[in-house]
């Protein structure tokens, strides 16, 4: 039954095989219109949705009309028959998403292979639409220069047409005649080499060459010179000498102007070759001083810093990088690399004894090396901070990040690692307090669970004395400190050793202190002896602790921070345990 309710014509076989092998891909779509049949039944719309092919050539066809469809096949048919209806349709749409799942499934690596080099490719563009813009006003300059020059006035016509036609900021007087006539020899050439030297310009200026630009800007005092020199005879000459001569400076002016700019916007492109830099800051400080050009030098290297930053933080928060150590050894080594090209350009361009652009360089580096600190925290240790391994990742960052600086160090007799360390500090510190935080409160509960099985024990014996064993929450915090210690010796700095020193002294104080309120619960009834008889074995065990466990636990750290174990105020928090339980037993005797 065909959609206009009457019977269709037997279709060629190639047709038949084409529609066995469509799908919602690869199908040619149809060109009949659908049409209904007047009094459509549910055994026709069963036909036309169970057969997957027919049905989505109907509702892909160009002619398909949904009212009309609803009212041929849905409008006279049962609540059941439309639910059925429904479900079939429900049934094709599932079809269709897995067909189109499965493609996409099939083609999504071969996408992504083609589409990994685009954002370079990108890049690459942009930058060779810059070198067709700056051809492009080459080509316009030069047609301007060679019209210039077929218009050029005869010879013998003057210096005033010349500058007229040419319209530069200085005239010369209309009372010295043609060239070669009222004028000297000397007024001619010096005229022709200051319309040479503007010309000159001009066009370096507009082919972007920019060291040629700076070259012919050298010569202009040389012309300024020998206008000073020959001023009282060329005054003679011209009437309005000063006024002439001061339209030659503010021709010169403004084209050095101009120059400046270029240069300063070509170290402002954060794909500046170094020989683009080199030479662009040479030029640069010969116009406006050693101080401008460095830092139009150092921004550079800046803009470069936050390029590889920005493209690294992107693969980032893609998550390619599940613990981001690739990601915190990629923006410091590149940002430390910029630092160390920064600082070959500065001894290749200011030498090494210059010490203004030294200092300028240092607070350079160290603004740059605070910049990469901060982006660190944010996006690697901050989010660490909530892992249970947050000490460890963060330990790993830190330590990857002295270890380039000192090899910048190294290579460059550039010092970051003060810097990274300050800027590093706070995170390391707050991820230690937490660490030991989380293995005080399993100390105390196994402490106590230690504590209540002695006491059992010693009661057992009858309250004579009892051989204490090694501790095991002893054994435990020695071996805490010793992962700790080790973990923490890369980076270790006074600053971190006093933090350590005051978080192991907490530590021990707090073991201590539940050992001594765990003994002091078990006083009632016949403790108080198994008390007397258990002490000395812990305060013995305690001691040996102190002095030998905890000792060589913490040498890792103390062999590069110096000491961080407070044996003194560990005495103290012993001997505070020894006297509280000895007191309460004499209380309840």
């Amino acid at each position: 039954m065909s959609l206009r309710g009457k019977p269709r014509a037997a279709e060629p076989p190639a047709a038949q095989a084409r529609d066995k092998k469509s799908g919602v891909f690869g199908r040619q779509k149809s060109k009949r219109k659908m049409h209904a049949p007047p009094e459509a039944s549910s055994t026709e719309l069963a036909k036309l949705l169970g057969n997957r092919t027919r049905a989505l050539l109907a509702f892909e066809g160009g002619g398909f009309d949904p009212a009309a469809f609803l009212d041929a096949y849905l409008g006279a048919l049962s609540e059941q028959a439309i639910g059925n209806a429904a479900q079939d349709l429900g049934a094709l749409l599932a079809t269709c998403t897995e067909e189109v799942e499965s493609v996409v499934t099939a083609h999504h690596t071969r996408f992504l292979a083609a589409c990994a080099g685009v954002e370079a490719l990108e890049d690459q563009v942009a930058l060779l639409r810059n070198y067709t813009n700056g051809l492009t006003a080459l080509v316009a300059s030069l047609k301007s220069a060679v019209a210039a020059k077929q218009q050029q006035p005869a010879p013998r016509a003057g210096a005033a047409a010349w500058h007229q036609h040419q319209q530069l900021p200085f005239q010369a007087s209309p009372q010295r005649g043609g060239c070669g006539e009222a004028r000297g020899g000397a007024m001619a050439s010096i005229e022709e080499d200051m319309e040479r030297l503007l010309q000159e310009l001009d066009l370096a200026i507009a082919a972007r060459d920019l060291q040629g630009a700076a070259a012919w800007l050298r010569v202009a005092p040389g012309v300024g010179a020998l206008l000073d020199r020959d001023a009282s005879l060329l005054g003679l000459e011209v009437p309005d000498f000063p006024g002439w001569r001061h339209s030659y400076d503010a021709a010169v002016g403004l084209r050095k102007q101009q120059l400046v700019a270029a240069l300063q916007r070509q170290l402002a492109d954060a794909n500046a070759g170094v020989p683009e830099i080199r030479a662009a800051t040479r030029a640069l400080s010969e116009l406006v001083g050693t101080a401008p050009a460095l830092t139009a030098m150092l921004n550079c290297y800046s803009h470069k810093i936050q390029l590889s930053t920005a493209l690294l933080l992107k693969q980032h928060t893609a998550g390619s990088d599940p613990d981001s150590l690739d990601f915190a050894g990629g923006l410091v080594q590149r940002a430390l690399l910029e630092v160390a090209a920064g600082g070959d350009d500065l001894v290749a361009i200011f030498g090494v004894e210059s010490r203004e652009p030294a200092s300028l360089f240092t607070v350079w580096a160290q603004r740059e090396a605070r910049g990469v600190a901060a982006v660190l925290r944010r996006h690697v240790l901050a989010p660490a901070a909530a892992a249970s391994t947050g000490l460890h990742t963060t330990v790993q960052v830190v330590s990857l990040a002295l270890v380039l600086a000192a090899m910048l160090e190294a290579s460059h007799a550039i010092s970051l690692s003060a810097t990274l360390a300050t800027e590093l500090y706070p995170p390391v510190d707050s991820a230690l307090r937490r660490h030991l935080k989380r293995f005080t409160d399993e100390l105390r509960m196994a402490a106590t669970e230690e504590v209540n099985s002695l006491v059992l024990g010693a009661r057992g014996a009858g309250g004579g004395a009892v051989r204490v064993p090694p501790l095991v929450s002893g054994a435990s915090l020695a071996k805490e400190v010793g992962m700790l210690a080790e973990l923490l010796a890369p980076i270790a700095t006074p600053q971190l050793a006093a933090t350590l020193r005051k978080a192991l002294t907490d530590v021990f104080a707090a073991a201590t202190q539940t050992i001594s309120l765990t003994l002091r619960s078990h006083l009632e009834g016949d403790g108080a002896g198994a008390l007397a008889g258990l002490l000395p074995g812990v305060m013995e065990r305690l001691s040996a602790l102190i002095e030998e466990g905890l000792v060589s636990s913490v040498a890792p750290f103390a062999a590069r921070g110096g000491p961080v174990l407070d044996a003194k105020a560990m005495d103290a928090a012993l001997g505070a345990l020894y006297s509280d339980c000895t007191a309460g037993a004499a209380g309840r005797g």
